[in-house]
């Protein structure tokens, strides 16, 4: 092994360090890797014939459970909640044109705002009084919208109390560029890697902002030894990410889910690197069962508060209007 632990880049005295440094200079007759191949390495040492072809990756903490407070939102998809108010809006003025057509003396606004009250009370599931004088078209127009709010309300219902038991584990960072975005957050790269090395010639592009963040103090270097430590302490913290090829993240995830979990895999990983891909997929939602709290219903309780304080506001004008009229 080298002194440093690395793989190995070129310094700018032109001399290497790590694994490839040993093979440069002959202390060494072969190096095991993974090993990146770049144009600058090549130069330096002979390699295989390419055996992988990997990505990189970003290792990052996942978050705590979180309850969705505006979950009552979620049951009915925004284009349904957008219809239903298109439907509050034109049921009330397909009814007024109908009624102005047969009733011209009739007060066109008065009617709409009546007819639209009663619709939207038959939405909330609240009592309603059909005047004597409707028309029996009137009658099923309103008997059509009863039973159109009826499924609504049903699958709402069913759909709210399944979504309030659902807790959200949150994973904000899906680019480099959500990283690089977020001012709180320090990537650790492979010291002496090829990421490495192109963090320090790379000349523009996204990596080239990520090597400018160095001068921010948010990005730092580690050896592929001490990852084991990284990742127990400054990447479970959330203010760390770890950035680097994906054989070594999947091998910390395997080696981290193998400490306290077990399971079945495939046969190579297996009996080379145990558990190596049960995190690769890590559920996004979790269920459990319990009793709801404020923190599951204050987003409703901030819309309740927000009506009454639109009514209130709403009460102010109409009795301003009315001393002046």
């Amino acid at each position: 092994m080298p002194l440093d632990g690395t793989f190995g880049t070129k310094g700018n005295d032109g001399t290497w360090t790590g694994m490839l440094g040993l093979v440069s200079r002959e202390e060494a007759d072969i190096a095991v890797g993974p090993f990146s191949l770049t144009f600058t390495r090549s130069e330096a040492v002979d390699f295989t014939w390419p055996l992988y072809y990997d990505n990189t990756k970003i290792l990052a903490g996942l978050g705590r459970p979180e309850v969705n407070p505006w979950g009552f939102l979620l049951p009915l998809a925004p284009l349904v909640w957008t219809f239903i108010l298109i439907a509050l809006l034109l049921l009330p003025a397909l009814m007024v044109m109908c009624s102005s057509y047969l009733f011209p003396k009739t007060h066109t606004l008065y009617v709409w705002l009546t007819d639209a009250y009663e619709f939207i009370r038959v939405l909330l599931q609240e009592c309603i009084s059909i005047p004597s004088d409707w028309w029996w078209w009137q009658r099923v127009v309103l008997a059509v919208w009863m039973l159109m709010t009826l499924v609504l309300t049903r699958s709402y219902a069913g759909n709210l109390m399944s979504l309030l038991a659902v807790r959200h584990i949150p994973q904000p960072f899906q680019s480099l560029r959500e990283v690089i975005d977020d001012p709180s957050t320090i990537m650790i790269w492979q010291k002496n890697s090829i990421n490495a090395e192109y963090l320090r010639t790379v000349k523009s592009g996204i990596i080239r902002e990520v090597a400018d963040l160095e001068a921010e103090e948010r990005v730092m270097y580690s050896t592929h030894k001490e990852y084991k430590k990284v990742v127990n302490t400054l990447i479970r913290n959330g203010r760390h990410v770890l950035v680097d090829v994906y054989i070594n993240l999947r091998n910390l995830m395997a080696e981290d889910f193998t400490t306290s979990e077990s399971g079945l895999f495939m046969q190579w990983f297996r009996t080379n690197i145990p558990n190596s891909t049960t995190c690769l997929s890590p559920p996004k939602k979790i269920t459990v069962r319990t009793s709801l709290s404020l923190a599951n219903l204050w987003g409703m309780f901030v819309v309740l508060a927000g009506g009454c304080g639109l009514s209130l506001l709403v009460l102010c004008v109409e009795m301003r209007c009315s001393r002046i009229l």
